[in-house]
């Protein structure tokens, strides 16, 4: 499929050699396939299934990650009551 497309882009979607190459490429690679790709679909949304329950985790444990680096550094640059007495008055 990468060879065919790229060969419609550099065709500017002219149907040349390279292009009728591409496409019974193409052809010839589909025929291998299995005739019926419910198994593929299945395994394919178990797979995806998964691979979102841990991209959830993953964004949910940098939240928590990002939340207390932000706490921190707020804590760190707010001014202690010792220190409210030495700065300049803007």
């Amino acid at each position: 499929m990468r060879r065919l497309y790229q060969a419609l882009v550099d065709s500017k979607g002219k149907v040349n050699d390279e292009v009728r190459n591409a496409f019974e490429g193409e052809k010839a690679a589909r025929s291998k396939l299995p005739p019926d790709s419910k198994g593929l679909v299945i395994i394919l949304a178990e797979i995806g299934r998964g691979g979102l329950n841990q991209a959830v985790i993953t964004i949910e444990q940098a939240r928590g990650g990002l939340d207390s680096a932000l706490s921190l550094l707020a804590t760190e640059q707010s001014p202690s009551p010792d220190d409210a007495g030495s700065q300049p008055a803007p």
